[in-house]
């Protein structure tokens, strides 16, 4: 009895503790539940350092290429000085019968010094960008003569007053708009015109691997508001109110501005990741070339003041550049291939299999109606993605399916004299980059058309 009763008080004694240790118990089962999500989220983290690990390694590998490259290319620079400065003188025998054809008041001076220019342009066109060190240096010291005889050549149309007419000196530096090799492909789009380039894109293409964002070629867009719009009007207003504001309240850094066309072909068709389409200001307005507002848009590092846009040598002023442009947009040429380019932006090869095989494809929010913007509930993304498609870039709405039909019609003016451009309203929508150029093309590793 005596013990009955003491095990009694005891477990009235120990009831209370028994409660806790199941509370305890309980709570200690809810503690191993959050350090078993904790452990989940620490193994997926770990997993994200090694992957950011692994890429930082990769970009580390890259920015050291990239250097050994730019070291390269410095002491390449300073080569095609040196080769140039000692091809200098192969130049002067043909300044010299300039000269002497200019004192003896031979009109077929121009025609003259044009074929020399042809001639050297031909044997630049067959040398080949690769090679031996001594091939190099000779295919240097070609493009520097080749570039010299441009400049004299546009020298002594300026001397003999070129664009008055009458002296028969005008049609060295008309262009002749039948010649097909003047133009640009219209067949491709912008980043397929240079095939080494291009491979880099395919590359892009086939190498990214997401699982919310499709495969793309080009990261930038040919019709952008702020890259293209703005970037070529930059001189007019309200462009270029719109370009300072959106740059902080100042222009950009001048070697980034719109100052050169042949640059701004190079850049768009030859090198780099841009792809830009042209805007109809291109066929239409002289005054997006002048900086005619005076605007302070600084010096660049090479130590030029940016002012007008630099033109093709043959062109002898915006109105005759303008004039040759538009003349070329309505040449035979396009008006047979016009309808390749119409595929590739408005027609059946802007999606799909046939994007692909077209090298045509793009980030995918740069597709009309890729999104639904009203279904995006979350504030800040349905911003972040207005934004993306206001300043990257958007493409047309598609509008065929099958491929276009050809325009056949007769004549095209071949060369150009002095008509009066009108004036056009600025619009986004792009317009195709027609390149004309006479036979003349730069010499580079891959010879291509002046814009």
């Amino acid at each position: 009895a005596e013990l009955r009763t003491g095990i009694s008080t005891r477990c009235e004694a120990a009831g209370p503790h028994v409660g806790a240790l199941v509370d305890a118990c309980e709570e200690l089962g809810s503690a191993m539940e959050v350090m078993k999500d904790a452990m989940v989220v620490m193994k997926r983290t770990t997993d994200q350092r090694a992957r950011y690990a692994s890429v930082t390694d990769e970009l580390r590998a890259k920015y050291d290429e990239a250097k050994t490259y730019e070291a390269q290319a410095t002491w390449n620079k300073r080569q095609c000085v040196s080769d140039r400065d000692s091809a200098s003188g192969a130049l002067q025998p043909l300044l010299e019968s300039c000269a002497a054809a200019h004192r003896d008041g031979v009109n077929g001076l121009l025609g003259v010094l044009g074929d020399r220019c042809i001639a050297l342009s031909s044997f630049s066109d067959s040398y080949p960008s690769s090679g031996p060190t001594q091939s190099k240096k000779a295919w240097i010291k070609v493009s520097a003569l080749f570039d010299d005889a441009k400049r004299a050549l546009a020298a002594r149309n300026a001397a003999a007053g070129g664009g008055s007419g009458g002296s028969g000196a005008d049609g060295v530096f008309d262009l002749d708009l039948t010649q097909p090799e003047i133009y640009r492909d219209l067949s491709k789009p912008m980043g397929a015109l240079n095939a080494d380039r291009l491979e880099t894109f395919t590359n892009r293409y086939e190498s990214f691997c997401d699982p919310h964002i499709p495969s793309f070629m080009y990261g930038s867009h040919y019709s952008t508001a702020a890259g293209v719009v703005m970037h070529y009007l930059m001189r007019l207003e309200p462009f270029a109110s719109l370009h300072k504001e959106l740059q902080g309240g100042s222009f950009d850094v001048p070697d980034r501005l719109f100052k050169s066309v042949e640059d701004s072909w190079t850049i768009n068709a030859e090198m780099g990741m841009e792809v830009k389409e042209l805007t109809p200001e291109w066929y239409s307005t002289p005054e997006f070339l002048r900086n005619t507002n005076n605007f302070d848009l600084g010096v660049t590092q090479s130590g030029e003041r940016v002012g007008d846009v630099a033109l093709p040598y043959w062109a002898r002023s915006p109105e005759h550049f303008i004039a040759t442009h538009r003349a070329a947009l309505e040449s035979e040429y396009v008006t047979d291939h016009l309808h390749e380019w119409i595929d590739l932006v408005f027609g059946y090869k802007q999606r799909g299999q046939a994007a692909v095989d077209n090298s045509n494809v793009y980030y995918y929010l740069t597709y009309h109606g890729s999104v639904d913007l009203s279904s995006i509930k979350d504030r800040e993304m349905r911003l972040a993605t207005e934004m993306q498609i206001a300043h990257f870039g958007q493409c047309p709405m598609q509008l065929f399916l099958r491929p276009h039909a050809r325009r056949h019609r007769g004549g095209s003016p071949s060369s150009i004299s002095s008509p009066s451009p009108s004036l056009k309203t600025p619009s986004a929508e792009p317009v195709p980059l027609v390149s004309p150029s006479p036979s003349l093309k730069t010499p580079s590793a891959e010879p291509v058309p002046l814009v």
